[in-house]
């Protein structure tokens, strides 16, 4: 992660005040749709620039479906679901403690 961080932040510091940079955090089931995680990249983005605003965005499970087509292909995220409208909040909530949520 260190160079995506520093790219992060090298982009953060060209563009002061968050102007025109959003993060964008996917929820991916079982890896990244934990309130642990979304405080830890939150955190990230609070310690970079705090005017920088976080979107999460809930999982698309679309992706299994074309891959059933492929036989040779295996779909690591095989019974993977979106989170609830309540899951989604608590996960809002996570982030709101150190950043702006869209």
């Amino acid at each position: 992660n260190a160079r995506i961080l520093g790219n992060f932040r090298l982009l953060a510091r060209a563009l002061p005040g968050g102007e025109r940079i959003r993060v964008r955090l996917p929820l991916i089931p079982g890896h990244t749709d934990d309130p642990d995680n979304v405080r830890a990249v939150s955190s990230i983005v609070a310690g970079t620039d705090p005017a920088i605003a976080v979107e999460l965005l809930n999982y698309n499970p679309l992706a299994e479906a074309k891959y059933r087509r492929m036989p040779d292909r295996e779909y690591a995220l095989a019974g993977g679901r979106p989170c609830f409208d309540a899951e989604m909040q608590t996960l809002r909530n996570a982030a709101a403690e150190r950043v702006h949520v869209l």
